[in-house]
């Protein structure tokens, strides 16, 4: 059977104050594990989701995988309890392509 686990539902909050007694805001092995989500992206407008010290600026909390996080070399910080990486002064988008069915054997994207 076939399972997308991409999750492509576009959301916001703000004034949002996340409390954990694990220490941690998000459980991205959690979301690994369980249900196979690799490709987690939480975009911080402001920086207040920065673990240290809040004063990051725009920067991502991303699922802390290398096809996430190699692209910003240095930039981000790995919090391996949680399976995410904080990466600063990065703003993530999603697009996608459609191609033909037939014929695209010599396209390279």
């Amino acid at each position: 059977k076939y399972h997308d686990t991409h999750f492509d539902y576009v959301s916001s909050w703000e004034n949002v104050e996340i409390v954990d007694s694990r220490g941690y805001m998000f459980d991205g092995c959690g979301a690994s594990q369980r249900w196979g989500f690799d490709d987690i992206v939480i975009n911080d407008l402001d920086g207040s989701l920065d673990p240290t010290d809040g004063s990051a600026g725009p920067s991502a909390l991303v699922s802390n995988f290398p096809h996430m996080t190699k692209i910003f070399g240095d930039k981000c910080t790995a919090y391996a309890d949680n399976c995410m990486a904080y990466c600063t002064d990065v703003c993530l988008r999603t697009f996608y392509y459609n191609v033909e069915q037939f014929e695209t054997e010599n396209w390279k994207l």
